[in-house]
């Protein structure tokens, strides 16, 4: 994720980056627009996770994930834990839509 947020900052343009963001990026209303039957829509229940608001947003989901995920992982099992990982990025897009 930290090098998908540089990549953003210090590469794109403005105009790139906000494309970018269009494409991967959750927009709950394009689950209400008709838009759904798009796999691109459903996509990004996934791929809005890499995007981040800037490096403070970064850096403190970085650490949440360093802190709780690694033990985790730990604990469950590398395939259990990406489970949990996906599971819990699509519910926040599901109840920020919701």
């Amino acid at each position: 994720i930290g090098l998908a947020h540089a990549a953003r900052a210090l590469v794109l343009t403005p105009g790139m980056d906000a494309a970018l963001v269009r494409c991967l990026g959750f927009t709950p209303a394009d689950f209400t627009t008709g838009l759904m039957q798009h796999g691109r829509v459903w996509a990004t229940l996934v791929t809005y996770a890499v995007l981040h608001f800037g490096w403070l947003h970064l850096v403190v989901n970085a650490t949440g994930l360093l802190a709780f995920g690694s033990a985790v992982e730990r604990a469950v099992g590398r395939a259990r834990y990406l489970a949990v990982l996906v599971s819990g990025i699509v519910a926040g897009a599901l109840t920020h839509a919701a």
